[in-house]
């Protein structure tokens, strides 16, 4: 679980979630059907005082609000798995 202050493994050393950049919610349609795409952004600092801007998390759900006639975003090719 994200915690402001807390530490996480980055790049193989410990670092330090300093500041909580945005939470964001993307709505995106493939041949499967509609999803959500959940992205955590976050500052972290490097005991050495490097700072460093990471998704720290990502999670892809099915979407099961209102249709539209009006298609959603396609996935990005860097999201896609």
């Amino acid at each position: 679980m994200l915690t402001l202050g807390g530490e996480v493994e980055h790049n193989g050393k410990q670092w330090r979630v300093v500041r909580l950049v945005s939470r964001d919610l993307t709505l995106f349609e493939d041949e499967t059907g509609s999803h959500l795409i959940e992205e955590t952004y976050v500052m972290l600092k490097s005991a050495e005082g490097t700072v460093d801007f990471v998704v720290l998390s990502s999670e892809k759900r099915l979407y099961d609000g209102p249709s539209s006639t009006i298609k959603a975003l396609n996935p990005l090719s860097w999201r896609q798995q």
